[in-house]
């Protein structure tokens, strides 16, 4: 079901499915051991809906309508709904690769001039860990002018009174504030106005380093990516009764693709699936596990080669609930899942 023409992508994707019933949000995290031990966690969507709007009015408090954000996050729950707040509100996210050295990320900061930062203190791919934060902290002391708030979120280090950690998180207290004390500060049922787009307005900053120019997403071809990938999803849809779709959405938004995969589910009122590690950890099975796991009925792959891709190892489970995959990368799976269904645009 598609939204009302003038309503706001954001509210779309969030505030129309307030009362559904039903998981928003299913994670699944890097962490695995021998005992098949794992991560992973799920938001019904009245949860994710009271959490963005409480993101909206994070962002509110430390930026304007028109204004930029910097967004340094992994595929951690907090990725789409930050994206999703920051529409909601008008406040544009540059939607930042949390690798990025500190020499790069200052390189965007002084080019693109956000407002804010809001960061993961540090996340894990396979058994490597990346300090997102200390790379914030290098590149302001790189840049002449500096943004002056930093939004960090603990996902590595943990809370006071947590056994000693092999990370800690060291705040400046005149420029950071964490994420969720700041949330302790707002209500849950706080109110935001919802920003009206023109369709010539940009919604989002993909950044392209070395490259002339870095990727401007207009709000008009955002919701046209979305009405188009939605319609093709339903017409998909019409021989079965009953649809539970549980969508598995690989990429991180770095084009308008992939952007568009990561917002389709909630567009569609259906279920989105992250995955937060490597597709080959503990080894290349590793996806048709999570697919299993999960449910999954969908995978949504833009920008996924094939040659991180092994047949054998992914045919070693049995994914009769995969039903289609869709996006530019959906062929490359096609060895290892002869049975699902390819959708094409």
């Amino acid at each position: 079901m598609s939204p009302k023409k003038n309503q706001n992508l954001g509210y779309a994707c969030c505030d129309r499915y307030a009362e559904k019933d039903g998981r928003a949000i299913i994670w699944e995290g890097n962490y695995w051991d021998d005992d098949d031990v794992h991560d992973c966690g799920e938001i019904d969507w009245e949860t994710m809906n009271i959490v963005v709007k409480k993101i909206s009015a994070l962002l509110l408090k430390y930026c304007e309508p028109k204004d930029r954000i910097a967004v340094l996050f992994p595929r951690l729950v907090q990725l789409p709904m930050t994206i999703v707040a920051a529409i909601r509100v008008g406040v544009v996210p540059i939607i930042v690769d949390p690798l990025t050295s500190p020499e790069n990320l200052a390189q965007l900061i002084q080019e693109l001039a956000p407002k804010a930062i809001i960061t993961v203190d540090g996340f894990f791919q396979a058994q490597k860990l990346h300090k997102v934060m200390e790379n914030v902290n290098s590149a302001l002391k790189l840049c002449q002018n500096p943004c002056q708030k930093v939004i960090v979120l603990r996902h590595v280090a943990p809370n006071d009174g947590v056994p000693p950690p092999s990370v800690n998180l060291n705040l400046d207290e005149t420029r950071d504030v964490e994420w969720s004390a700041e949330f302790l500060k707002i209500d849950d049922d706080v109110k935001t106005d919802e920003y009206k787009f023109k369709g010539s307005d940009v919604v989002a900053i993909l950044p392209k380093l070395g490259e002339e120019k870095h990727f401007e997403v207009f709000y008009s071809d955002l919701r046209h990516e979305l009405e188009i990938t939605q319609r093709i999803l339903e017409i998909d849809d019409e021989d079965d009764d009953e649809i539970t779709d549980n969508i598995l959405v690989l990429d991180n938004p770095t084009t308008l693709e992939s952007l568009t995969n990561m917002m389709t589910p909630w567009f569609g009122g259906r279920t989105l699936i992250l995955y937060e590690g490597p597709l080959d950890y503990p080894d290349p099975s590793r996806l048709s596990q999570i697919v299993l796991k999960h449910q999954a009925t969908s995978l949504a792959a833009a920008e996924i080669p094939e040659e991180r891709l092994d047949p054998e190892y992914l045919s070693l489970f049995n994914v009769e609930n995969l039903r289609r995959i869709f996006g530019s990368s959906a062929s490359h799976f096609q060895q290892a899942y002869p049975n699902v269904h390819v959708l094409r645009k």
